[in-house]
C-alpha cells in the first residue's frame, strides 16, 4: 500500500512538472520509477566497489570522477538518466510504442552494471 502511495506521489510530481511546461502527462511513469531505481543501485554499487578497492569500469564516468569526484560522477549519471527520460518523452509524443520499447531497453541495460557489481562483491566476499 505504501509503495503505491509513493509511486502515485512521484507520478503526480512528474505530471505537475509536465503540466507547468505545457506538456501532457508523462508517458511511462512506471518505467521511469524502475530506471531511477536501477540507476540509484548503480551509484550505490559503484560506491561499494570503490570501498573495497575496485574501480569505476565505465571510462567516461571514471574520467568525470577523476575531475569532480564521486558526487560529480553520480550527478553526471543522473543527468544522463534525465536526458534519456526527456528523449523517451519526446519520442512518445510521435511514436508511443517506440518510446515504450526504448525505455524498456533502457531499464534492462541500466540494470546490468548493478547486477555485475553485486556478483563481483559477492565473489570478493567469498574469496575473503
Amino acid at each position: 500500500m505504501q509503495d503505491m502511495e509513493v509511486e502515485t506521489k512521484a507520478t503526480n510530481v512528474l505530471n505537475r512538472v509536465a503540466k507547468k511546461m505545457g506538456q501532457p502527462e508523462v508517458a511511462y511513469p512506471g518505467y521511469y520509477k524502475w530506471l531511477i531505481f536501477v540507476s540509484a543501485m548503480d551509484a550505490i554499487m559503484t560506491w561499494a566497489i570503490l570501498m573495497v578497492g575496485g574501480i569505476e569500469a565505465n571510462p567516461i564516468a571514471a574520467a568525470v570522477m577523476s575531475v569532480w569526484g564521486y558526487a560529480g560522477m553520480v550527478i553526471f549519471k543522473f543527468l544522463l538518466v534525465a536526458f534519456f527520460v526527456v528523449m523517451c518523452e519526446w519520442i512518445s509524443r510521435k511514436q508511443y510504442e517506440t518510446g515504450r520499447v526504448l525505455v524498456s531497453c533502457g531499464v534492462i541495460i541500466s540494470a546490468f552494471p548493478s547486477l555485475l557489481a553485486a556478483g563481483l562483491l559477492v565473489g570478493s566476499l567469498m574469496m575473503g
